[in-house]
């Protein structure tokens, strides 16, 4: 016996695989056929900052005090005054334009000086005001560790740090010539990420 079952009367299921057929024969291939590729490779690249800075005549000849007696403190070193605008009569550095970032002067003394009968120690005052005739900080110890110019932190290219140096001499002292070469150090660091001197 046939039986006749009227389209309508399909059940949904059968419809609903009849459009997945359909749909997979017309949608299928475009999907399976789409290819892709990805991969990684290495990337380098170096930053360095670039620091130059300048030494002023009185510096680069050096930090004299002259005679001093003992029992004294804050003795001047000769050069601590005359800065000017168009003077290199003090002690500074001129920090290049060609500097890249902000900078910190640090010093210290290079090589220890030991005063016979007593003690020297120095102290230094630093400023960043332009002619530096004005602004110096706290005098602060120096020793063979390196320890910040007073006010010379985060300069710009272009600025100036200015310093003053003392020293104090015990009782007891003798006479005599004390220091030398390579006695004075100092050290000149970005502010960006750089460690200490």
């Amino acid at each position: 016996m046939r039986v006749k079952i009227p389209v309508k009367y399909i059940p949904f299921s059968v419809l609903a695989l009849v459009s997945l057929v359909v749909a997979y024969a017309i949608f299928g291939t475009s999907v399976l056929s789409a290819e892709s590729a990805s991969g990684t490779t290495t990337l380098n690249f170096t930053i360095v900052q670039s620091i130059s800075v300048t030494p002023s005549v009185a510096l680069t000849d050096g930090i004299i005090f002259g005679t001093i007696s003992p029992n004294t403190n804050y003795n001047p070193a000769l050069n601590n005054t005359g800065c000017a605008a168009t003077t290199s009569g003090c002690y500074n550095w001129t920090i290049d334009s060609t500097t890249s970032s902000n900078v910190a002067f640090f010093n210290k003394l290079a090589a220890a000086i030991t005063c016979t009968g007593g003690t020297c120690a120095f102290t230094e005052s630093g400023s960043n005001t332009y002619p530096g005739n004005t602004g110096f900080g706290t005098n602060t110890s120096f020793s063979t560790q390196y320890v910040n110019v007073s006010s010379c932190y985060n300069i710009a290219a272009g600025s100036f740090c200015y310093a003053r140096y003392y020293i104090n001499v015990s009782s007891g002292v003798t006479s005599g010539d004390y220091g030398g070469a390579n006695k004075y150090g100092y050290c000149v660091n970005s502010t960006v990420g750089a460690t200490a001197c």
